[in-house]
């Protein structure tokens, strides 16, 4: 196991940042949505399918930047590593809850 070094420190934060990021965005998108009038399964929908898009792609940064840093040889920490799997399994979470709240969204005939 790797000692944590500042480079890994900056390379969490960016990943927290993609993740963080996908939250406003999510945020945005059901104001948007209950601003056009959609119900409020429908903007439940929309925030957890945008936040798992966020910890999918945090997911995708991390283990990228991982990959990197084995190529270029240097130590990666297992944090970054468990983060990332982390980000992955909340990102499955967050569609399970979507598709639970998009069985409440009426559809018209």
């Amino acid at each position: 196991m790797a000692h944590e070094s500042a480079h890994d420190r900056m390379r969490l934060k960016q990943m927290h940042r993609f993740a963080k990021t996908g939250v406003v965005l999510a945020v945005i998108a059901t104001g948007a949505t209950a601003l056009l009038g959609a119900s409020g399964a429908a903007g439940a929908a929309v925030f957890f399918l945008l936040t798992a898009f966020g910890c999918v792609l945090a997911a995708l940064v991390g283990l990228g930047f991982a990959i990197a840093d084995e190529i270029r040889r240097l130590p990666v920490a297992l944090r970054r590593i468990v983060f990332a799997v982390l980000y992955f399994a909340a990102a499955a979470a967050s569609m399970v809850a979507t598709v639970g709240a998009a069985s409440g969204v009426a559809v018209a005939p």
